[in-house]
């Protein structure tokens, strides 16, 4: 009678086991390994716990392979390009593994693809690959310049979860970000789609030299990504949210980014960035942002380049609701200061958040258009204050246009900001005044000098701020507004009340429309009032005050 030899898989009940193909021997084990996985294909690949497994190449799971680690250790000693873990087909699931960098790993250039060196990579350029799932993956030591978990192209419904980048050099801790196929844009654009973090984090990523490296997410022009309870902490730059080249995109789909109950700590520059990279500019509706329950707390509150969340050339929605700011220099930059044409941020709506120790404005627009900001409390804020407008808890400025401020609560903590509310002319070539603006059922609590602000900075009655400023609420004693040379309005019954040092000589006005006296003086007139409707119509002083 013969015997047949028992093997390791025959014990474990047909899933392939890693030590019948010699993959535990000591030494380089990367053509055994490989050899496991082939034979575990639409399979399991169970491999020894705690153990490390050394290689020198990279690793390719096949379709249908799922690898469980039990807890040991894949030994990167790839001294090429190259990945651990390459992904390249579907159906392929990871668990329960560490990967562990070594020095002999190369340094990578800025100028190589990050996902040369990344540990687990999800290669989704040649081909479509489909529901893959990371879970419980850890990384040790970074590759200078490469992303430690990332994905290019047209992988779809990617699930990573409970995985941890323990950063230093990493660009990105997690990457994930379209490609081309087979030719050249924008006719072959290939995006990633349906991808989710769910208790990931993202460490101490902050080693590389320069203001745009090391990322705990990189997420570029993707479609449906959504991060629940994940946290980045010591990391440069927290998080990227992408709108790029759009090519052939579907118009069904949309670029819809999703943050949930994160963490974003101890950030240097960054806490959240979103931005347009494209060749092809997205239509407005193209992408949603959504931010919700988050908390964000940069590490040196009085660094300039300390932000919560910058917006910088962005068409579509972007919801930030019940989330927390501070330590930080600004919690937003919204828009981008330095010229004109820049009135390119709409559609954001920041509600319900709070905001405490904030060195400079929280909120700091440039021409930030249709948009909310509603039902926020505003702390110890403005720590750094000056008499300057930007260090207003809200500063708009360059064409910041049809914008609503309401039932928000300022000065609740011990700082103050000069102002809380500021409108101001700026931009060239021609300066730019926010219009159409309503500031409405606000409470000030305290303030130095003015609970809102509007500085036209030209004595030209050609820059009008249609502004509607009423129902405010001030407890502090001091003044409700300030108006430096410019003319705003607010509604009086059916009329516009408007501000200014003279009676206006441009705009469309009506019958009954008037124009206190910002410079009044004993024995001059206090106000104007529009007598004949017109562009400006005809105005006459009102009875002069007594000398």
């Amino acid at each position: 009678m013969s015997l047949t030899k028992v093997t390791y898989s025959m014990i474990d009940g047909g899933i392939v086991n890693a030590k019948d193909f010699g993959a535990d021997a000591a030494g380089d084990v990367t053509p055994q390994l490989q050899d496991a996985m082939d034979a575990a294909e639409d399979g399991i690949l169970l491999l020894t716990p705690g153990h490390t497994y050394a290689i020198s190449d990279t690793l390719y799971p096949k379709h249908g392979c799922t690898i469980e680690g039990n807890g040991a250790t894949l030994l990167n000693n790839i001294t090429g390009v190259g990945n651990p873990l390459q992904i390249a087909e579907s159906n392929v699931t990871v668990q329960n593994l560490t990967i562990e960098n070594t020095a002999n790993n190369p340094v990578y250039t800025i100028a190589d693809p990050s996902y040369n060196g990344s540990d687990i990579f999800i290669n989704s350029i040649a081909t479509t690959v489909v529901n893959t799932i990371l879970r419980n993956i850890t990384t040790v030591n970074s590759i200078e310049y490469a992303a430690a978990i990332s994905g290019n192209g047209d992988c779809e419904n990617v699930l990573i979860e409970n995985c941890i980048v323990n950063g230093g050099k990493w660009v990105d801790c997690f990457a994930f970000e379209w490609n081309y196929r087979g030719g050249t844009a924008p006719a072959n654009i290939i995006v990633p789609k349906n991808i989710e973090f769910v208790n990931c984090k993202a460490l101490n990523n902050n080693q590389l030299t320069g203001f745009s490296w090391n990322y705990g997410w990189w997420i570029s022009t993707c479609i449906n990504v959504k991060l629940t309870n994940c946290i980045a902490d010591y990391c440069k730059n927290a998080a990227a949210f992408i709108c790029g080249d759009v090519g052939s995109i579907p118009n069904k789909d949309r670029m819809t980014y999703s943050l949930e109950n994160c963490q974003f700590v101890n950030t240097v520059y960054y806490g959240l960035d979103s931005f347009s990279a494209n060749t092809i500019t997205p239509p407005d509706d193209r992408y949603l942002i959504s931010v919700r329950n988050c908390y964000f707390s940069g590490f040196a509150k009085s660094d300039s380049d300390s932000l919560g969340y910058s917006v910088r050339s962005c068409a579509g929605s972007i919801v930030i609701d019940g989330c927390e700011f501070e330590r930080m220099y600004r919690a937003f930059r919204i828009g981008t200061s330095g010229g004109a044409g820049l009135e390119d941020v709409k559609n954001i709506k920041i509600v319900n958040c709070t905001f405490d120790e904030i060195w400079s404005a929280p909120i700091n627009c440039f021409g930030v258009q249709n948009s909310v900001i509603a039902n926020n409390q505003f702390g110890d804020i403005c720590q750094g204050s000056t008499a300057a407008a930007t260090d207003s808890a809200i500063y708009m400025s360059y064409q910041s246009d049809r914008n609503v401020i309401t039932g928000n609560s300022f000065g609740i903590g011990t700082f103050t900001p000069r102002f809380y509310v500021t409108l101001i002319a700026a931009g060239t070539p021609s300066l730019k005044i926010p219009t159409g603006n309503v500031i409405t059922g606000n409470t000030f609590l305290r303030t130095t000098a003015g609970n809102f602000n509007i500085i036209n900075n030209t004595t030209s009655q050609d820059y009008l701020c249609e502004n509607i400023i009423s129902g405010n609420i001030s407890l502090a004693g001091a003044s409700q507004g300030m108006v430096s040379g410019a003319v705003y309005f607010s509604n009086e019954g059916g009329n516009k009340v408007a501000h200014d040092n003279a009676a206006p000589v441009a705009g469309t006005f009506a019958v009954g429309d008037k124009c206190w006296n910002t410079a009044p003086s004993a024995g001059g007139t206090p106000g104007w009032v529009c007598t004949t409707a017109g562009t400006p119509g005809t105005w006459k002083a009102m009875a002069n005050v007594a000398a």
